[in-house]
């Protein structure tokens, strides 16, 4: 079990972005669950993912307060306190 579980996690991605699916690979992975919001879908999700990430970049991935640009998986590891050890 992982901290994870009682926080919220979006995912801010898009159709191109082989980081995203990456992204979605690990937390599923990790029996994570997640909120998918893809930009390419709906231009709401767009302006969400200016004003968290202040650019158009993809993923962002928000954990609680925490935002994440970019697939770091040792940031994310460390937030959620997953060990792969």
């Amino acid at each position: 079990m992982n901290k994870i579980d009682s926080t919220k996690l979006t995912i801010y991605t898009a159709n191109f972005c082989v980081w995203c699916r990456l992204a979605k690979k690990f937390l599923k992975a990790n029996k994570v669950e997640f909120e998918e919001k893809n930009i390419d879908l709906k231009n709401d999700y767009r302006e969400q993912l200016l004003s968290k990430a202040g650019k158009m970049v993809v993923p962002v991935i928000e954990v609680g307060s925490e935002v994440v640009i970019g697939f770091d998986r040792k940031k994310l590891e460390k937030i959620m306190g997953i060990s792969n050890d």
